[in-house]
């Protein structure tokens, strides 16, 4: 009998334990398994012509080449001669542009600081454009054409 009232108290307090723990960390740091230090996180949107945009959190002090390639790396449109780099300061908004082309062929050390908050922009380069343009021009031309055949057999 003894023994049934332990297994019944022991399956309620597996039961009724997610209800007295709490479901989400408390701390505003987030912490990296396996080292002794806190480091702070923060968080960080990639738009534009990136292989995976979107939010994401990166580490404090991550750089915006780092941060890119969490995000996929460029695609083959990007315009890495204008990367935009939006953030408000002092209820200030700035926004930033960046050669990333002259930083790769120049091994430029001296990268942007990325803050919490900050929104990556990566453009479209020109052939990515004329790519687009021409998809609207051919579809346009089909509409235009499928108007002409109805005129034409209207007609007759």
């Amino acid at each position: 009998m003894i023994n049934i009232y332990k297994k019944l108290l022991l399956f309620l307090l597996v039961i009724l334990m997610p209800m007295f723990t709490p479901a989400q960390i408390e701390s505003t740091d987030y912490f990296t398994p396996g080292e002794e230090k806190t480091e702070l996180m923060i968080i960080v949107h990639v738009w534009g012509e990136v292989n995976n945009p979107g939010k994401f959190v990166v580490r404090d002090g991550t750089s915006l080449v780092d941060i890119l390639s969490e995000a996929g790396g460029p695609t083959r449109y990007a315009n890495l001669k204008n990367v935009y780099i939006a953030h408000k300061r002092d209820q200030v908004e700035h926004i930033e542009i960046h050669d990333l082309k002259k930083y790769v062929e120049e091994e430029k050390t001296d990268l942007p600081s990325i803050l919490p908050g900050d929104v990556i922009v990566v453009k479209r380069n020109a052939m990515g454009l004329g790519l687009e343009l021409g998809q609207l021009t051919s579809q346009l031309a089909v509409v235009l054409n499928t108007i002409l055949i109805i005129i034409s057999i209207s007609n007759l």
